[in-house]
């Protein structure tokens, strides 16, 4: 037993060009994914140690959905996708590349060098969004798995906006979604991550994660998702909550509806149980916003093998989750909590749940 993981060799698959046509459906501004998925232990402790003592049956599949919008920026984009590539390794992985945008093939990424890109699978899909790339984990979760494999869902952050933030928060969220804490993560989480957040609603920052597919598999789909959400909003008290700021926009993300859905839809479920990896309070969610906030998560990136943080979430109280002004208080409400599960899932959360 023991909080760090070996590695397992697979067999190959070929490498080819898919072009997939009538996916011309949404405008392409939020398709940036990756999907891992990897075996699990079957037992934990209290302390949510890992057990790396079980080796991975087979060859495991990695989404790797990124974004181009012009081939003025196909060279930037290639640094983000070569940094992120680097870490999966070809070993135990193999790789499908959902390329949207304007890049159809990996060479003109120039990635086509790479082994683990040479031994995948490369897929052009026109236009998309994020919840296209998650459609495709929980098609896989809920067809071609076993129910206590996990899934990794990461994306190319930055590759639509170019700003100086993305690079640090990218690299903080990867980390946590490809430790192997996450990917060993016990039996008592159901997800794991760098960071997760009760507020405003049930999210892993950033929106990459680890998930275990016996969880995922009770997820409505990602394509019915954002309208579910419409209707929660409308049976909430017809439509007004008075914690929180007016919908449209940017308010969006202070209710997890229209283009934040996404973010929202793994933890949606009330069964969910989070875990997550980063033990300092400094950072609560949302992209950082000065350097202050990139020192603490630089220092998870370099710390995080040298140290056990696989931990229940959240930790402490639900207010210290307060950070962002702008959604007032947003999600505190229990009762609205429970109402929104009513309204998705036709459930109520168990005696486990993290809210109570």
């Amino acid at each position: 037993r023991s909080s760090r993981c070996g590695s397992t060799s697979h067999s190959r698959i070929s490498f080819r060009n898919v072009q997939l046509p009538g996916a011309a459906m949404f405008a392409p501004k939020f398709i940036t994914g990756v999907v891992l998925a990897v075996a699990v232990a079957d037992d934990a402790t209290s302390c949510l140690q890992v057990d790396s003592s079980h080796s991975p049956p087979r060859k495991h599949a990695v989404f790797y959905n990124l974004y181009v919008g012009t081939l003025d920026n196909v060279w930037r984009v290639s640094k983000i996708a070569r940094e992120q590539l680097s870490l999966v390794d070809p070993q135990w992985h193999q790789l499908h590349i959902y390329s949207v945008g304007v890049v159809k093939d990996a060479w003109t990424l120039g990635i086509d060098d790479m082994k683990i890109v040479k031994e995948g699978v490369f897929v052009h899909v026109p236009e998309g969004q994020e919840s296209s790339t998650l459609q495709e984990l929980w098609s896989y979760c809920s067809s071609n798995s076993t129910p206590s494999e996990v899934v990794v869902y990461l994306h190319s952050k930055g590759s639509y906006h170019d700003k100086p933030a993305q690079a640090g928060w990218r690299q903080y969220l990867q980390t946590g979604a490809l430790s192997d804490q996450c990917r060993l993560m016990p039996t008592s989480c159901d997800t794991c991550g760098s960071r997760m957040s009760p507020l405003p609603f049930p999210h892993v920052p950033g929106n990459m994660w680890a998930a275990r597919c016996s969880y995922v598999s009770k997820l409505i789909q990602p394509k019915e998702f954002q309208n579910a959400m419409e209707q929660v909003f409308e049976e909430r008290d017809g439509g007004k909550e008075t914690r929180c700021p007016p919908r449209g926009g940017e308010a969006d993300n202070c209710y997890g509806m229209g283009r934040f859905s996404s973010e929202h839809w793994v933890l949606s479920h009330p069964s969910a149980r989070p875990c997550d990896l980063d033990s300092n309070p400094k950072y609560a969610w949302g992209e950082p916003k000065d350097e202050a906030g990139l020192a603490v998560m630089s220092s998870f990136v370099q710390n995080l093998k040298e140290v056990q943080r696989l931990q229940p979430a959240p930790h402490g109280s639900i207010p210290a989750y307060r950070v962002y002004p702008d959604c007032q208080t947003c999600g505190e409400d229990i009762s609205e909590r429970i109402k929104s599960y009513r309204v998705l899932y036709h459930e109520e959360p168990p005696p486990s749940w993290w809210g109570w």
